[in-house]
């Protein structure tokens, strides 16, 4: 549901105090249960995924029109998608800034026309933000009120590896020493 979608990107956006730090973290209130952060979290990535399958659910329907009218189609389709607020743009890592979808500018997207599919070039209006996806699904709170990812905060420090060896040396080096990295 949109109120759903709504209030989970409200619990998933960063705070205004976490933007100018290293570390941004992403909303959740330490005052909130566990189990309706997990709610919000769930409804958010509903959202999302609801989204992209309306998208695919587009392409499907074009493919039926006839291959001239398939191009002129495609901006009303898109017009009449509902973007979900805090929609993200899917195709990066997670650890990479996540991009805010705002919208699909006008005539800029593309009908491919094939025989058995109707693939589409989306060109998608979009904001950087200043955390990541993977931001929003592992910060927890801790009990002194200090924000650290889930991931990290239960994994040792790791032993500094030595510098990475150019293509030339490993070819190079003996199949013990190989071995022993």
């Amino acid at each position: 549901p949109p109120r759903a979608a709504s209030a989970a990107a409200e619990a998933l956006a960063p705070t205004e105090e976490a933007e100018g730090e290293a570390g941004s973290s992403c909303r959740t209130s330490s005052a909130m249960p566990e189990h309706e952060v997990q709610e919000r979290v769930y409804a958010y990535f509903s959202a999302q995924r609801d989204f992209l399958r309306s998208l695919t659910n587009l392409a499907e329907r074009l493919r039926f029109i006839r291959v001239d009218e398939r191009q002129s189609a495609l901006q009303p389709g898109l017009d009449a998608l509902a973007v979900p607020e805090q929609a993200y743009f899917p195709l990066s890592s997670s650890t990479e800034p996540l991009r805010r979808i705002l919208a699909f500018p006008s005539d800029e997207s593309v009908v491919f026309n094939t025989k058995a599919r109707c693939p589409l070039l989306l060109v998608v209006e979009v904001q950087q933000q200043g955390y990541s996806v993977a931001d929003c699904c592992t910060v927890r709170h801790l009990p002194d009120g200090v924000d650290a990812p889930a991931a990290v905060a239960a994994v040792p420090d790791a032993p500094s590896l030595p510098a990475t060896l150019t293509l030339s040396e490993k070819k190079k080096e003996l199949w013990e020493a190989k071995e022993a990295r």
